[in-house]
């Protein structure tokens, strides 16, 4: 755990006076939550007395989460790092402890990965240079799983003893850890085919997997794994593991290709052709793939920007069925995302036809269509939420009561512009349409004018693939950025360090639920510390 910087040690003493005049303020929080607290009152409380300022900051109350912690050291001169990795798991307002940890020889670094990490600042990286690739955390947060893979980086980590690479579980207080099996063969990420070449751009590494799935009871994970299509070939299929009896079953998918979304750019990532495997009840699991399996059970078809289609299938491999597409207009096609649940109410990203407002697209070029979020009802019927003609609005989730809709978007809906810097924000708004509600106020000190905020590196999430959920019992929001979202630092030194963060449907209780170095300058190079890929214990809704 990294020690509080200077400024926000001053920050506490100058509020402890007032957090222990509150009443009840000790008695009601552990040292993390007045920390929190502290944090909150001293940066979001413009124009708001003391006492509505400690009801808007009484912290977003969380229950598990679970996120990588990535440090590499690197020798400018040689060229040159080491890697320490660590698992932490945090609950509720109990610090995080940590239950695995890995650590490289000096490896080297041609290509300038661990420079790279620190500058684009997004932890979910850290897939690309270190062993842990994929968690997940169980609907009660009581089961934390996890996979370690030293083959699965592109930049090389080392070798890890034969006992320590596999699919893990471990309860969330750090005890009865167990290795379940081998790891996927299917990689947590995907990139462009010109990715590797001097100089590397970590812009466009831009697809990262989603989270672990767990069955609503907690017994079973789902994730990609390999395994033979029906032709013989080896695909990319859907894995079910039951954590009592270690049964591993896959899904006998097509073969294929996954569209590139800019194939005149070949430093930017395919889609991933088979993908999101969600639990929609304890036997049923929701996916989205380019193949068609019903139709092209020998995956001979070209891959198609418009060919995504969304299966259900039951966990012992049977009952596989197509979900309704939506009747879109010309031009329009479903970009992939986390949205579809399989249920009655469908959160959908479309790109749509016409030419995008707002700032320029980055790199110049690429051409992204507009995007707006729409809602799916039942078999047909969409219901558009979003107008914005931009390039970066992005489908979050359906709220667990199923009434409202957030979305992530750089737009400014608000008459009275509380957005007009173009910053990425969380929106909620009814799935039925109407007025949407800021919840996020993210803001780097200065007006976005030469990318799509959403596309940004300081964005919410980064990638095409973005997790962002809500806590079904407490209602919490979690979301990452790289933005100091409590505007603890000065413009604009607010951007550069991803962390993990909470906050209320309405906006209030902003907390910081991670605590990272970032980058900091050394005698001989620089160090970078950040947190993510995360999981949490939220089932799908």
């Amino acid at each position: 755990m990294s020690p509080a910087r200077p400024h926000e040690a001053a920050l506490v003493a100058s509020l402890l006076v007032v957090l222990t005049a509150v009443p009840g303020a000790e008695a009601a929080c552990n040292a993390t939550c007045r920390r929190d607290i502290t944090r909150c009152m001293a940066t979001q409380c413009a124009e708001v007395g003391r006492k509505a300022c400690r009801r808007r900051c009484k912290p977003a109350a969380i229950r598990t989460l679970a996120y990588a912690q990535s440090e590499c050291r690197y020798q400018s001169i040689s060229h040159t790092y080491v890697a320490h990795q660590e698992l932490r798991i945090r609950r509720g307002d109990q610090e995080p402890i940590t239950v695995a940890t890995f650590d490289s020889e000096r490896v080297a670094d041609p290509l300038g990965f661990c420079p790279q990490y620190g500058g684009i600042g997004f932890g979910g990286f850290s897939v690309l240079a270190f062993p842990l690739q994929r968690l997940g955390v169980s609907p009660d947060g009581s089961t934390v799983v996890y996979e370690v893979n030293d083959t699965a980086p592109f930049f090389p980590f080392g070798s890890l003893p034969p006992d320590e690479n596999g699919l893990f579980m471990v309860r969330s207080d750090g005890t009865e850890g167990r290795r379940l099996g081998q790891p996927s063969g299917d990689k947590s990420f995907r990139l462009g085919p010109a990715f590797g070449k001097p100089p590397i751009d970590l812009y466009g590494a831009y697809t990262l997997s989603p989270p672990i799935s767990f069955s609503p009871d907690g017994r079973r994970i789902a994730f990609t794994d390999l395994g033979p299509a029906l032709g013989g070939q080896n695909a990319v299929q859907i894995a079910v593991l039951d954590l009592v009896t270690g049964d591993r079953r896959l899904t006998h998918l097509p073969a294929g290709t996954a569209p590139t979304p800019f194939p005149d750019l070949p430093s930017f990532s395919p889609y991933f052709l088979t993908c999101c495997p969600r639990f929609v009840d304890s036997d049923t699991i929701v996916f989205q793939t380019y193949t068609d399996p019903k139709n092209d059970p020998e995956g001979s078809r070209p891959p198609d920007l418009n060919a995504l289609n969304f299966f259900t299938i039951g966990i012992d491999g049977r009952h596989l069925t197509a979900l309704p597409k939506p009747t879109l207009s010309p031009g329009a096609h479903v970009i992939p995302s986390f949205g579809v649940t399989g249920r009655r109410i469908n959160l959908l990203r479309l790109a749509m036809p016409g030419e995008p407002t707002g700032p320029p697209t980055d790199p110049p070029g690429s051409h992204f269509p507009i995007t707006e979020t729409f809602v799916q009802f039942g078999k047909r019927l969409l219901l558009g939420l979003t107008n914005y003609r931009r390039v970066d609005t992005f489908a979050a989730f359906v709220t667990a009561d199923r009434k409202r809709a957030v979305f992530l978007a750089s737009a400014d809906p608000d008459p009275l512009g509380t957005n007009s810097r173009g910053n990425c924000q969380l929106f909620s708004v009814n799935v039925l349409g109407g007025v949407p509600r800021q919840i996020t106020h993210l803001d780097p000190g200065f007006r976005v004018s030469y990318g799509p905020g959403c596309f940004l590196p300081f964005g919410i999430g980064y990638g095409l693939y973005r997790f962002v959920t809500q806590d079904p019992v407490t209602k919490t929001i979690i979301f990452d950025t790289t933005l100091d979202a409590l505007e603890l630092r000065p413009a604009p030194a607010r951007i550069g360090s991803d962390h993990i963060f909470a906050i209320r449907p309405d906006g209030s209780g902003l907390r910081q639920l991670t605590e990272a170095s970032g980058v900091l300058a050394t005698a001989d190079g620089l160090s970078v510390e950040l947190p993510g890929p995360f999981a949490y214990s939220a089932a799908p809704h």
